[in-house]
């Protein structure tokens, strides 16, 4: 806008000669200067800079710790469970065969056919067999300690971990016939869930 002012100017005078770019440059408000601060604001700004990255470094740390604690009491609880699953487990066969054999003895008086009454034990202890299951569930639970315990980022090796243990703990759920497993499954899925979303927290 100045060099076409400057320009209609030298025209109506009829003056001759070249514009200039310092000429321009010279004229009000085509370059600014930026402001300056003193060196009391710039030391103010990186102080509250520093205190305040100071005060989210020391939140980050103390909920980390936090969640580190959470998870730790999760993997606890899933390593008890597993524990008590596989106590209960022998159990659930041993009160199948007596079920069996009352009902057996209640609707006849024949003699009971040993043979046969093992294999139909026998056959329900492979369909309601959860022993693989328990042992990958315990060592996913190894897994996940080692994990919490890394100094590396593991929030997405938490979630893939997390993953593998919830489609461990929905098999037992879908072979066990005993109320008590049952019962611990849906708190082992529980407890997976909170896991999983604690893990979405973490780097």
């Amino acid at each position: 806008s100045y060099l076409q002012a400057l320009k209609k100017l030298q025209r109506s005078l009829g003056l001759k000669g070249e514009i200039s770019l310092s000429q321009i440059i010279a004229l009000p408000g085509v370059v600014a200067a930026p402001e300056q601060q003193s060196p009391q604001a710039q030391s103010g700004i990186l102080k509250a800079a520093k205190a305040a990255l100071a005060q989210w470094d020391k939140n980050r740390r103390r909920e980390g710790k936090a969640t580190e604690a959470a998870l730790q009491k999760m993997v606890h609880d899933l390593e008890a469970a597993a524990q008590q699953m596989h106590v209960r487990t022998p159990q659930v066969v041993e009160e199948y065969r007596t079920r069996l054999t009352e009902r057996i003895q209640a609707l006849t008086a024949q003699p009971l056919d040993a043979g046969r009454l093992e294999q139909e034990i026998a056959f329900f202890a492979k369909e309601c067999d959860i022993a693989e299951e328990i042992i990958r569930i315990q060592a996913h639970a190894a897994h996940l300690k080692t994990l919490l315990n890394s100094q590396e980022p593991v929030g997405r090796t938490l979630d893939f971990v997390a993953q593998e243990l919830h489609r461990e703990v929905n098999t037992v759920g879908s072979k066990s016939s005993d109320v008590e497993v049952t019962r611990i499954a849906i708190r082992m899925k529980g407890w997976v869930e909170q896991l999983r979303e604690q893990a979405q927290n973490i780097e």
